[in-house]
């Protein structure tokens, strides 16, 4: 398999992670990867691209430098008694609640001021503003989006 845009700043978020005492989430399994799927559908009439479940067989989610991939489920950190992570069917829920958008987009990472998604009108992926939902940029796929997003947390 290729080698995704995104793996080389996801390996200096490990080494990072592993300097603190730490690892990655663990993988989520195919049985949640299902779950995900049938929830993503039944709740948000969202089809999940195969990058996305990729990357959680890689991690389930990731917390870093502020920097939020959504796992499959709400999840403790590794290394961590009381940090939690939202899930994606509850951030997207949250996320239509918070924002403008009318389940126009499907967020599967936020940051800071931003949110990383996929604009469902425009058919594309775009880096949009939290507050008053502006397009920043736009990438040609899940991969593109997802570097920028990890390449923004390795480096802050």
């Amino acid at each position: 398999m290729t080698q995704k845009l995104y793996q080389p700043h996801l390996q200096i978020i490990a080494a990072g992670n592993r300097k603190l005492g730490h690892d990655l989430q663990p993988p989520c399994t195919e049985q949640g990867l299902a779950e995900l799927q049938a929830k993503a559908k039944a709740e948000l009439s969202a089809e999940l691209p195969d990058e996305y479940l990729h990357f959680l067989r890689i991690t389930d989610g990731l917390n870093w430098n502020g920097v939020y991939i959504y796992p499959s489920h709400k999840a403790l950190l590794v290394g961590y008694r009381d940090l939690y992570i939202d899930g994606f069917v509850e951030m997207n829920q949250f996320w239509r609640e918070e924002t403008d958008q009318e389940g126009n987009y499907l967020f599967y990472a936020d940051a800071d001021l931003d949110l990383y998604g996929y604009n469902l009108k425009e058919s594309r992926y775009e880096l949009v503003t939290k507050d008053s939902g502006e397009v920043e940029t736009t990438y040609n796929s899940f991969d593109e989006m997802l570097a920028a997003a990890l390449r923004y947390s390795a480096n802050a």
